[in-house]
């Protein structure tokens, strides 16, 4: 037996700005996980090629979260595609395309993120409301009898990176921790006066010249003011709503829950990882096995 013969099929996640895979054995386990940066101009074979490279090219690769013209979708409302609703195609290996799902009005597009609410769906089937899937773009997805109603994406994860780590904002927060009043006091601003956020963005600066504000104020700050913009704009996704975030342990998923605490809105965390992988394995199981 070489390294990989037990490797029985690949679940592949195509990002926003990443690109990862699970090597499963036959019982369902991870064998071995990879991550690559996802290229939106890239083409989707070389990718897939450099990404699996090494790996047997027998196994059957489930792939979900590629974009393009030509990419399946079904239209919300709509039960999570699986695996019967896969497109089938040889390249290096054979590969199953899970569809996305589109929305009309106003335009939107899911990718990934589907296969994330089939898992955490399977885990919790009688689950009625509004599922929160922080990330590069955070979605808000309103889930009853088992179908996605209705859904919204945010570019806040995306935009709390850029500003960063390529603003020049982003030396005033490095190395900063987490200041919970800074935080709080930015995200009441923001969903009182969303209108204003470019104006506080800007403003950063100033206070950290002039007022001594820390890279932890800094950093909170701008945690507060992009997700306290967000919540203002998706306030029918959790207003008196059934809220559960599909996150981790991360500082994006955390400031999310408490956002969304401050506004009084009890929330139940999940596991995204648990949740895309256990999608994964049930759309590997209708795609190819069923």
């Amino acid at each position: 037996m070489t390294d990989h013969d037990d490797i029985a099929w690949i679940g592949v996640a195509w990002g926003h700005t990443t690109l990862r895979a699970w090597a499963f054995r036959a019982d369902g386990s991870v064998r071995e996980a990879r991550s690559g940066k996802a290229d939106a101009k890239g083409a989707f074979g070389p990718a897939l090629d450099l990404l699996l490279k090494g790996l047997p090219s027998a196994a059957p690769v489930i792939c979900c979260g590629w974009k393009d013209a030509d990419t399946p979708r079904a239209a919300t409302p709509c039960p999570p595609p699986g695996g019967r609703d896969a497109r089938r195609f040889e390249w290096s290996r054979p590969v199953y395309l899970l569809p996305g799902i589109a929305q009309a009005a106003p335009p939107e597009l899911m990718g990934t993120g589907v296969v994330r609410i089939r898992g955490y769906l399977a885990q919790e089937p009688e689950f009625d409301g509004i599922l929160c899937l922080p990330g590069a773009r955070t979605i808000w997805a309103h889930i009853s009898a088992g179908e996605i109603v209705s859904f919204r994406s945010f570019l806040t994860g995306e935009l709390l990176a850029l500003l960063a780590e390529h603003s020049s904002l982003g030396a005033l927060m490095a190395n900063g921790d987490w200041d919970s009043a800074a935080f709080d006091t930015a995200l009441d601003d923001a969903t009182a006066r969303p209108e204003a956020l470019a104006a506080q963005l800007s403003g950063l600066d100033a206070r950290a010249l002039l007022d001594g504000q820390s890279p932890a104020q800094t950093r909170s700050r701008l945690f507060g003011l992009l997700i306290g913009a967000e919540l203002a704009a998706a306030r029918p996704y959790w207003l008196g709503q059934n809220v559960a975030i599909l996150g981790d342990d991360g500082a994006l998923s955390t400031a999310y829950s408490a956002a969304l605490s401050r506004q009084g809105v009890p929330t139940t965390p999940a596991d995204a990882e648990q949740a895309l992988l256990s999608g994964l394995r049930a759309t590997y199981a209708e795609a190819v096995t069923g």
